[in-house]
């Protein structure tokens, strides 16, 4: 089971953060981060857990992009 982070943007790090430390698999929407270290970070975070950590990009599933897809 996952913890989801669907929150505003600048909360993703720190509840990812603390969800991976906690031991939680982890489903974050993009962002990820803000930066690159933030991102180091995480990663560490996740190498040392051995937690399942992904990221979401969910826009596949709107009707627009979905219509720019045909278009195209």
């Amino acid at each position: 089971d996952f913890v989801s982070v669907a929150t505003p943007n600048h909360t993703h790090f720190d509840i990812a953060a603390k969800a991976a430390n906690a031991g939680f698999n982890v489903i974050c929407d993009k962002p990820m981060t803000f930066d690159l270290a933030q991102a180091e970070e995480l990663r560490k975070i996740v190498q040392k857990t051995g937690v399942v950590f992904a990221v979401s990009h969910n826009y596949t599933g709107y009707p627009l992009v979905r219509q720019a897809r045909e278009m195209i």
